[in-house]
């Protein structure tokens, strides 16, 4: 497997862990919200460091 597919898997893999994250606590309680946000923040950044990477 090239480089480039495993990058692109995983960005994927990451973008969809976010995406269902943010779905699941938006159906949670407000409180869960400021987790959401941080947690997608990292998901982000982890996104970033993977282009910066490759």
């Amino acid at each position: 497997m090239k480089i480039d597919e495993k990058k692109r898997e995983y960005t994927k893999f990451l973008k969809d862990l976010q995406t269902n994250l943010e779905y699941t606590l938006t159906l949670s309680h407000p409180i869960k919200l400021t987790v959401k946000k941080i947690i997608s923040k990292e998901l982000h950044c982890q996104i970033v460091w993977l282009r910066l990477l490759f």
